[in-house]
């Protein structure tokens, strides 16, 4: 979206423009800021989008977040290894099954 500006009355406002469209954003964290961890607060990023792209633009946004990816780079880390691979392993499974809802959808 970058360049991109939003008008209200057309891209936002009561009927956006692409209200309904398909979305999916892939973000990956170093970290964790799910509910619970020390860190939770600090999740800016995908709050903000949820706030723009779905509820200022109507869009249908799903979001696939592998967390804990700096695990294998941060030796204080190492202990969550385990939980950064099934956490790469649950997006990639993610991005597999929305792949496939989005092809379905858009073909019909």
């Amino acid at each position: 979206m970058a360049g991109q500006r939003a008008l209200l009355g057309r891209t936002a406002g009561e009927t956006p423009s692409a209200q309904g469209a398909p979305v999916v954003v892939v973000a990956s964290r170093g970290g964790s800021y799910a509910p619970g961890t020390p860190r939770e607060g600090y999740e800016f990023v995908q709050n903000y989008l949820q706030a723009v792209l779905a509820g200022a633009l109507g869009l249908d946004l799903d979001f696939i977040v592998p967390e804990l990816t700096y695990a294998t780079r941060n030796a204080a880390m190492s202990e969550l290894i385990p939980l950064d691979e099934a956490s790469r392993q649950r997006a990639l499974d993610e991005a597999s099954i929305k792949a496939k809802e989005l092809a379905e959808r858009l073909a019909a």
